[in-house]
């Protein structure tokens, strides 16, 4: 009995051992299993961190390249933008120095139409004025110069309505007052060459008289071409013609 009891202890006392050291075993394998997890979490963090750095690196890189970008962008911008208002400054020196080129030119034209309007009146004026005298001495003197006078007179006629006188005129006018003969014959195609000399020199403002001495004429005879004129022109007999082509 002792020996069968003694047996079922040492049984039992290896079946605990057993099971003691299959704990052991369990334990020892969780223990690495544990260590192996730890092991591999740590190297995932690891790389985990390394893959966060490298693209915080990479991302910083970018946004200073892309800062570089942006300020080499701005410094373009800023030279176009320096660039085009040199341009415009220049562009506006140009356009003033055209514009001052223009208006010195209507000036001189100006003055060319001025000089060669005030020449035409003074010597139409002379003319008329010598006429005059001729046509007093002709009708005073009934001796065989008279003849002669006539001639004088003829001549002196001809020469205050040649054509060359207003050619030269109308060469000075078109020069300040461009196309405006074209403009008014299309507003009023029944105008005739003499219509077209009236308005012309309305139009540079010369007085009544003025007008008579260029065209040869008396007052009353330009007071009826204006009249006529503005029937032409279907103006009311009170407007102001000379506004009127002001404004053409």
């Amino acid at each position: 009995m002792n020996i069968k009891y003694e047996t079922e202890r040492k049984d039992k006392e290896i079946s605990l051992l057993k099971k003691e050291a299959e704990i052991k075993k369990n334990q020892t394998q969780l223990l690495f299993i544990a260590i192996g997890a730890l092991l591999i979490i740590s190297i995932l963090l690891f790389y985990f961190f390394q893959i966060k750095n490298k693209l915080l690196k990479s991302n910083k890189k970018y946004y200073e390249q892309q800062e570089k970008l942006n300020n080499l962008e701005r410094q373009k911008q800023k030279a176009d933008k320096d660039m085009l208002e040199r341009e415009l400054e220049m562009q506006q020196e140009i356009n003033q120095h055209q514009k001052n080129k223009y208006i010195a030119d209507i000036e001189h034209r100006n003055r060319e139409l001025v000089t060669s309007t005030m020449h035409l009146l003074n010597k139409n004026k002379t003319l008329s004025e010598i006429q005059e005298s001729l046509i007093n001495i002709s009708n005073d003197n009934k001796e065989t110069n008279t003849k002669s006078i006539k001639t004088l007179i003829s001549k002196i006629e001809n020469n205050i309505n040649l054509d060359t006188d207003w050619e030269q005129f109308k060469l000075h006018f078109e020069k300040v007052n461009t196309g405006f003969f074209e403009k008014l014959k299309e507003k009023h195609p029944d105008l005739t060459q003499s219509d077209l000399k009236v308005c012309a020199y309305l139009k540079i403002n010369l007085s009544l008289k003025e007008i008579a001495q260029m065209m040869n004429v008396s007052m009353s005879g330009v007071n009826k071409r204006l009249y006529r004129l503005k029937k032409k022109m279907s103006l009311d007999s009170n407007s102001d013609i000379r506004n009127y082509l002001t404004e053409i």
